[in-house]
């Protein structure tokens, strides 16, 4: 049976921040007119991004072999969201003077995944995740900084293998040190790089590989070696991302945080 692999979205969080309560409405006829606008923004909003959600995937099985892949699905619920559940989202938000106190019906997209297969599981003997981390977020000197992009993005003679290393997830290193001597692992590992870059190269589109474990390669029990992509949606327009970059071109103030992030995720 598949499982939930994600909960509330960014809509549902809106839809919680939105919702009135009976200590700020001037008037409930008003206050519930709003709500009800806002949700029917928010279900075709959340119908375009399952759209586009569904695209993506079809894309990427044109790339991935199918063994590769978990099959999965989403649809927009209906959820109860808790007093506690409401406040923390409310407080991530920069909301937390609005919470009510109260249970909130809050339509989200759920995302469905096939059940995982104990031998790809995180922590399993032979199981890595695969991927990069977020530079910019390492609180590396700039210097560091510059170097590893350089090597990362130009056509440089020598790569700083140490340096290189620390923008990597550490058991994508151990599998990079481990390829050195397993050919069939430097062969999986290659098949996977070489598919990663055709499929953006091709799509335009990017996959996820900065969250633990989204891509995992691991051995099965007869010793042989895999890879698969566990949670390779970003939910990310890469053309936000584009343009996030071209602010900084002629920035005077601070980034909104949802920029940042878009800005952050494409650079990476």
């Amino acid at each position: 049976m598949p499982h939930i692999r994600r909960g509330l979205d960014l809509w549902a969080r809106e839809q919680i921040r939105i919702a009135p309560s009976e200590a700020s409405q001037d008037s409930v006829q008003t206050g519930t007119s709003f709500v009800v606008e806002q949700k029917e923004r928010n279900r075709i909003m959340m119908e375009g991004e399952i759209a586009r959600e569904k695209d993506f995937f079809d894309q990427v099985k044109k790339f991935f072999p199918k063994k590769t892949l978990l099959n999965s699905r989403a649809k927009i619920q209906t959820l109860n969201v808790g007093p506690k559940i409401a406040a923390e989202i409310l407080e991530d938000l920069g909301h937390e003077d609005a919470s009510s106190g109260q249970t909130h019906e809050v339509e989200a997209i759920v995302r469905y995944q096939e059940l995982l297969l104990e031998e790809v599981e995180l922590g399993k003997e032979g199981v890595s995740s695969f991927g990069m981390r977020y530079i910019e977020r390492m609180n590396i000197p700039f210097a560091e900084y510059e170097r590893l992009n350089q090597q990362t993005l130009l056509d440089v003679e020598t790569i700083d293998t140490k340096l290189f290393f620390k923008s990597l997830h550490g058991q994508t290193a151990e599998l990079l040190m481990e390829a050195r001597e397993d050919k069939e692992l430097e062969k999986v590992l290659k098949d996977l790089v070489e598919r990663i870059i055709d499929f953006t190269n091709t799509s335009g589109e990017m996959l996820d590989i900065a969250g633990q474990g989204n891509i995992r390669v691991y051995k099965d029990p007869e010793g042989k070696w895999g890879y698969l992509l566990m949670d390779v949606y970003a939910g990310v327009d890469w053309k936000n991302a584009v343009e996030a970059a071209q602010e900084l071109t002629h920035l005077h103030s601070a980034l909104p945080r949802e920029v940042i992030t878009d800005l952050v995720n494409g650079i990476n």
